[in-house]
């Protein structure tokens, strides 16, 4: 049986915290405010694996955890961006219109439980990191509700690409992207011409709803 998460917290008590509550209870502030590791492979199975332990393979979305593949169509380095924390960084330039990611290894939760789960299988080191890195997204951006909606983790590097507005974001959704396989909701595209050494950014109002934690009682 798994110990509780604290001395002072029952399980009970855990699994009615929100997303919110989560990160306050690992402390997360205090952890964004210092210059966090660049993950490496090794932590991408990691998750990977838990969430695939979490969902089952049969109804995981990801790659084999096993595989280095990544959601990018694109070279590109992790470093440290001022200010921000990580940032992805092309390593060769981009034509508008190019597909920059694709959610390859993007791990799906149909409901709160599923996510719960997968927090609570984790290291607590790993936690704060998870819990940034997720967010809600809708299927239908014109009526968003529960049952159009899913919680979702980015699990390969993508979940390092920091937030822009959208005016200064350089990825994010083109006209055309209806004729590509997933549109929008599955890709994200140079949204102009990118250069090599330039960081990626995209805004994340475009897909994540702040709001919709409540729907899966989070």
């Amino acid at each position: 049986k798994q110990e509780s998460p604290s001395e002072d917290l029952t399980w009970e008590a855990f699994f009615q915290l929100t997303h919110k509550d989560m990160e306050k209870f690992y402390n997360c502030d205090d952890q964004y405010e210092t210059e966090q590791k660049i993950p490496d492979e090794t932590l991408w199975k990691q998750l990977r694996e838990a969430y695939n332990s979490v969902v089952g393979e049969s109804n995981s979305k990801i790659d084999h955890p096993e595989s280095t593949n990544n959601g990018f169509f694109v070279d590109f380095e992790v470093k440290q961006s001022e200010g921000k924390g990580r940032g992805i960084y092309l390593t060769q330039p981009a034509k508008q219109g190019d597909i920059i990611w694709t959610a390859r290894q993007a791990g799906i939760f149909k409901n709160g439980a599923q996510y719960r789960k997968f927090i609570t299988s984790l290291p607590s080191d790993l936690v704060c990191d998870v819990l940034q890195w997720s967010y809600v997204q809708t299927f239908d951006a014109t009526y968003p509700s529960p049952s159009k909606s899913c919680i979702v983790t980015d699990l390969d590097e993508c979940c390092l690409i920091n937030s822009e507005m959208r005016l200064k974001a350089n990825m994010g959704c083109i006209p055309d992207a209806e004729w590509i396989p997933g549109g929008c909701d599955l890709n994200e595209f140079a949204t102009r011409d990118i250069e090599a050494g330039e960081e990626l950014l995209c805004d994340y109002e475009d897909f994540a709803l702040p709001y919709g934690w409540q729907w899966f009682a989070l």
